[in-house]
């Protein structure tokens, strides 16, 4: 299926390219600090190179979890990003982690398809998919430490991600609205069927190819900056017990961002994911949401609280936590995050948790927190 994606994407792209002449020079994106400008665009053969350390530390009162009362380095991200051609731009992201390396992320955005004059952008490659709002985040970029129980047990442990290729239309609006539409010739990595037949533990529990479509808007309301969006992922799932299931995701998310001065701001975000799994004449369904509110008090600090509700087409019963969670950033690269949970879960009532991480990085790939 790889192979019909990329075919699709080139015979979309390249006769709008052959079509259209190259802009002109001063039509390309300006360079970064990490670049250098001259008459013949020769900057474009110097990339962004980046690397972020992730280092985490767990206290719990779960004794079954293996990383109980530990302080280890999660992961670390080496990211190399660079136009290729005006309005051409190539990101890679390679992961070390558990011992392994991996590509998170690689892939090539086409900034304008130059497509009958629509406002069309297309990426192709490997890449988190646009599904709800926080789904494309790097972890280093989110606001907690451990993600959303919702997001763990519909959609993925840390991001719905795919080989394939999305387009985005931005449609001509006064206010912001886009379309992403993609289609992926397989989750990357591919769930795996577990030795008891059962189906996967967590997640979407896609197999093979699947696809997503999500609008969504942003525009200002009473001076501060509201966003919605509504999502879509189906496809084939992982088969068990005989049964080839197709799984459908939806999703509906909501931010409200307050800005105060003496940058100061309130962030609210909320999302809600429903599962839907059916298969050999029966259906799973399960649902969750998460409300947080974020108070940023000063340039470096902010508080937040979090509250979890979710259920799991994998296991039965529901999950509710309450979190505490306080940022404390030293630098736009550099930060430190206390998360506190208690709640309960399937076999276990009242657990606490405490989370610790610490994040620093080097290079133009930070990210300021939201």
């Amino acid at each position: 299926m790889k192979w019909l994606t990329f075919l699709a994407v080139t015979l979309v792209v390249a006769p709008a390219f052959a079509q259209t002449p190259p802009p002109p020079p001063d039509a390309v994106a300006a360079p970064t600090s990490a670049q250098t400008s001259n008459n013949n665009n020769r900057y474009l053969l110097l990339p962004d190179i980046s690397f972020i350390s992730d280092a985490r530390g767990l206290f719990t009162s779960d004794k079954t979890n293996l990383n109980r009362n530990k302080f280890l380095l999660d992961s670390g991200e080496l990211a190399i990003q660079s136009f290729v051609y005006p309005g051409i731009k190539q990101d890679a992201f390679i992961v070390f982690a558990n011992g392994e390396t991996r590509i998170e992320e690689g892939y090539v955005t086409v900034q304008d398809l130059h497509f009958a004059k629509l406002p069309l952008s297309a990426t192709v490659g490997r890449r988190k998919a646009p599904f709800g709002r926080v789904n494309q985040l790097h972890p280093h970029s989110w606001a907690y430490i451990e993600p959303p129980t919702v997001l763990k047990n519909l959609v993925a442990d840390e991001s719905l991600t795919g080989d394939g290729a999305y387009l985005s239309y931005l449609f001509p609006t006064k206010f912001f609205l886009q379309l992403d539409a993609g289609y992926w010739g397989q989750p990357t990595p591919i769930e795996d069927i577990p030795a008891d037949g059962q189906g996967p533990t967590s997640g979407a529990g896609f197999r093979d190819t699947f696809s997503t479509l999500r609008l969504w808007a942003s525009s200002k309301l009473g001076g501060n900056d509201l966003e919605l969006g509504a999502s879509d992922a189906r496809g084939k799932g992982v088969g068990y017990a005989g049964l080839s299931p197709q799984n459908t995701l939806h999703g509906l998310d909501l931010t409200y961002r307050l800005g105060k001065k003496d940058s100061q701001r309130t962030l609210v975000r909320s999302e809600w994911l429903g599962h839907e799994q059916k298969g050999g004449g029966t259906t799973r369904k399960a649902e969750g949401y998460y409300v947080s509110v974020d108070q940023r008090y000063g340039p470096f600090r902010s508080l937040g609280v979090r509250y979890d509700n979710s259920g799991s087409p994998w296991v039965f019963g529901r999950e509710k936590s309450l979190s505490l969670i306080q940022t404390h950033q030293l630098t736009e690269q550099t930060y430190f995050r206390l998360q506190a949970t208690h709640g309960d879960r399937p076999g276990q009532k009242g657990f606490n948790e405490l989370r610790l991480q610490w994040v620093w990085g080097v290079g133009p790939h930070t990210h300021n927190l939201e």
